[in-house]
């Protein structure tokens, strides 16, 4: 697995670290706008080539994978041609602006005969599926109550008039998009598409900043909070008819996993010593060099689930993009 990457950020910098780390995979080349940046990222961690170009990294044969880290509103545009140029891709949540984009991204994938993954840590993890095998002994499942809140220093940038990606429409930017998101899509990835949802937002400069969202299922109720304009002890509560189950370190962390029963209390699973973006490169190389390309699917089919509900969520608040109307 031979990657590109796209982006220069902080996220790019762990999965690279992942890239490097796992085995069977490497990072051949970053792509930047800017030849200062980019040159900087390469040479942080030993990368050979640097694109101003994208096309021409696309068209590099020694690449077969890219990795999308731009910002949101360019996640379609950008996997659409590294697919139409015949790469698999790692693309970075949230998956795309809309469930459009989302549905078209995939299509694509399928039409190429290439794998398209969402880098959605969470469901990587391997505290992840231990949770999935724990969550039996807290019988009837009455309650999820999901917790993100992480101050961005771009609220207050925002609050001096300066917009940034983070915060702009035209970006598809928000709260929703970017901390709440992991609450709705562990929800979704669980327990599928919910038959109600709604969502109360904080908006400021027309976006959300933080907000509640309300996801109803036939059996229970979920409640995910998400600020980018707060910050919290980060956690996710499963609370049933026999038990609970807290999780520490939230929806995207899964740090360490409480099981409480009738019968007592159980601790099970510790975050790896090496992080969970290089936990999330592991499993997905390892994934991949299986050759297990029904998995591929099944995380496509959660992509595509957590999208529509971002899209409901969003209707329900009043939340449109420039990409909404293209």
């Amino acid at each position: 697995m031979k990657f590109g990457t796209i982006g220069t950020g902080m996220i790019v910098q762990r999965i690279i670290e992942g890239i490097l780390d796992a085995p069977g995979a490497s990072c051949e080349a970053v792509y930047s706008r800017t030849e200062e940046k980019g040159r900087a990222l390469a040479s942080q961690y030993g990368v050979k080539k640097v694109y101003t170009d994208l096309d021409a990294m696309l068209s590099d044969p020694e690449i077969t994978w890219i990795y999308v880290a731009s910002p949101n509103s360019l996640h379609y545009s950008h996997t659409m041609a590294a697919l139409e140029a015949g790469k698999n891709v790692l693309c970075e949540k949230p998956f795309a602006s809309n469930a459009r984009e989302a549905q078209a991204m995939a299509d694509k994938a399928k039409e190429k005969g290439l794998l398209l993954y969402e880098a959605l840590t969470t469901t990587f993890l391997g505290n992840y599926s231990l949770l999935k095998q724990q969550m039996e002994k807290i019988g009837r499942l009455r309650l999820m109550l999901g917790g993100y809140s992480q101050y961005s220093s771009r609220y207050d940038q925002l609050k001096e008039g300066i917009v940034t990606n983070a915060f702009d429409p035209n970006f598809s930017g928000g709260c929703l998009m970017d901390i709440n998101y992991y609450n709705v899509a562990f929800a979704v990835t669980l327990f599928g598409e919910p038959e109600k949802v709604h969502y109360a937002a904080n908006i400021y400069r027309n976006i959300d900043t933080s907000g509640v969202v309300l996801l109803e299922y036939p059996d229970f109720v979920c409640q995910c909070t998400g600020a980018k304009d707060t910050w919290g002890e980060n956690t996710v509560q499963l609370q049933g008819e026999d038990g609970y189950i807290v999780i520490t370190g939230g929806s995207n962390g899964l740090t360490g996993i409480r099981l409480v029963t009738r019968d007592g209390e159980d601790f099970s699973g510790e975050a790896p010593p090496f992080g969970r973006w290089r936990e999330e490169m592991a499993e997905l190389c390892r994934i991949v060099q299986s050759g297990d390309r029904a998995d591929c699917e099944k995380r496509m089919e959660w992509t595509l689930a957590t999208m529509r509900t971002i899209d409901r969520l969003r209707a329900s608040a009043g939340i449109v993009f420039a990409a909404d109307n293209e």
